[in-house]
């Protein structure tokens, strides 16, 4: 447990000097499949992070960069895996490999970091998830969703805790937000203007 130590206007946290690593959200349960909606999902998404070393960074008062935040398995292969998952559990059939009569959907990781925002007596921790969608369909037909969250958590001190919370915000709800485009372009095999 990290003790919050005030100096000034800015707020330090006693484990600022130590490295912490972050659990990404278990998989889901599958369902029995419903109806007739079959996908292919291609894993694991390409990692495009800038820092793809770490998963965040920790920060001291005066906005240095002071330790890392590591995450406790590769983020580009969970997301994959959590969007397979997640389709699975609402009854859609997910194959592992090419199947000539499902929709293809391929994913690039563009961001996965968590940092601390200081203010004058506590800490935002914001950790931004971003990942692109391809999406090809048996004809050859591709388009390209973009996806984009921020999980927020306000602290007094900046621990793990909070670091953990705002990581669980942001990936959960980019796990709805993956399942419900892969749903929606299931359902509506195009949409105008998203082709290219």
């Amino acid at each position: 447990m990290c003790s919050a130590i005030l100096s000034g206007s800015s707020g330090l946290a006693g484990c600022a000097y130590t490295t912490t690593t972050v659990t990404l959200p278990k998989m889901l349960a599958p369902a029995p499949p419903s109806g007739a909606r079959e996908v292919v999902i291609v894993g694991p998404f390409v990692d495009a992070r800038l820092q793809r070393g770490r998963c965040g960074m920790k920060k001291n008062g005066y906005n240095g960069d002071t330790a890392d935040v590591l995450c406790a398995e590769d983020p580009a292969s969970w997301v994959a895996r959590r969007l397979a998952s997640d389709l699975r559990a609402v009854g859609v059939i997910v194959h592992d490999a090419p199947h000539g009569s499902a929709l293809r959907i391929e994913g690039t990781l563009l961001q996965f970091f968590t940092e601390p925002k200081t203010e004058a007596f506590s800490v935002e921790l914001e950790t931004d998830v971003h990942v692109v969608l391809t999406a090809t369909w048996p004809d050859g037909r591709v388009a390209d969703k973009e996806l984009y969250v921020k999980g927020s958590e306000t602290s007094a001190s900046g621990n793990d805790a909070a670091f953990q919370a705002s990581v669980d915000e942001a990936s959960t709800e980019m796990s709805r937000d993956l399942l419900l485009a892969v749903l929606a372009l299931l359902d509506r095999p195009m949409v105008a203007g998203s082709a290219r």
